[in-house]
């Protein structure tokens, strides 16, 4: 068998409130056909935590808040559905004041109408690790720059010595002895850059950024106050390759950034059970 690695996923109540004003039935969103994003309607904890000196403190995520669905366990023999909520790939910034287990594993019970509705990202390349260059499975992709667009709209970049600094190889390879693993420090790292996206455009398979700030290592076009970064999606491409007696799969997409080629490495697939660590 393979291994997979995705990198980079009704019932109503009716309640009667006195004796002749009814409120809206709340509906059981464990049901819902391709759920992957949600908005927070009314404030719930959702297995988040706030940073305080050091120490955890239960974290009601606000009103307005999109979260990542990780899992949903539907409604059965009675019992409501559950799911695993995350906030994402949010800012370094904010990471320093909030705590997202990357377990994602409690299980919201409450997964309703009244505390969520289902959200379609306005900017679907959120989440997305660019690198620079073309997808490699040798050294020749190494320490390449990366950026990413956080769940809280941010941009933020990496610079090729900050990556060295830090041994990440890849959005997927990191350490002095090169290891595939969910701990890349990529996720936690400060930045060497980091710009508040102002607005944003969709257009197709065309996404457009606008920001205050320029970044080194990015072609942007000033305009009206604006950097404007323009991103093009490309295609997706796959290689497969042996080594060792085993058989590895990539896939990844390619983009146009600005004027230089980038890849969202967002799957592989092996037969080799020690890959992922």
């Amino acid at each position: 068998m393979f291994k997979k690695l995705c990198i980079g996923m009704i019932t109503g109540v009716a309640l009667l409130v006195g004796l002749a004003t009814p409120t809206h039935a709340s509906t059981d969103l464990g049901k819902t056909p391709h759920l992957f994003y949600v908005k927070v309607k009314k404030p719930i904890f959702t297995g988040q935590y706030k940073i305080v000196k050091g120490h955890h403190q239960r974290l009601l995520t606000p009103k307005g808040t999109v979260l990542r669905v990780v899992k949903i366990k539907k409604a059965e023999n009675g019992q409501r559905s559950e799911a695993a909520l995350t906030w994402g790939l949010i800012s370094h910034k904010l990471r320093q004041k909030v705590y997202d287990p990357r377990s994602a594993s409690y299980a919201v019970k409450q997964f309703n109408t009244t505390y969520f509705e289902p959200y379609k990202l306005k900017l679907p390349i959120s989440e997305y690790m660019f690198q620079a260059g073309s997808f490699s499975n040798t050294q020749e992709s190494y320490y390449k720059p990366i950026f990413n667009i956080t769940m809280d709209g941010y941009l933020q970049y990496f610079s090729s010595s900050r990556l060295k600094h830090y041994h990440i190889q890849t959005t997927w390879l990191y350490g002095k002895t090169p290891a595939n693993g969910r701990q890349n420090p990529i996720y936690t790292i400060k930045p060497s850059k980091t710009v508040k996206i102002a607005k944003s455009t969709t257009k197709d398979k065309q996404f457009r950024l606008y920001y205050r700030q320029p970044i080194s290592g990015l072609t942007e076009k000033k305009m009206h106050g604006y950097y404007r970064l323009t991103i093009d999606e490309l295609g997706d491409k796959s290689q497969t390759w042996k080594s060792n007696g085993h058989t590895y799969a990539a896939m990844w997409r390619a983009y146009k950034v600005g004027s230089h080629p980038f890849y969202y490495l967002w799957g592989s697939e092996t037969d080799d059970p020690q890959y992922l660590k």
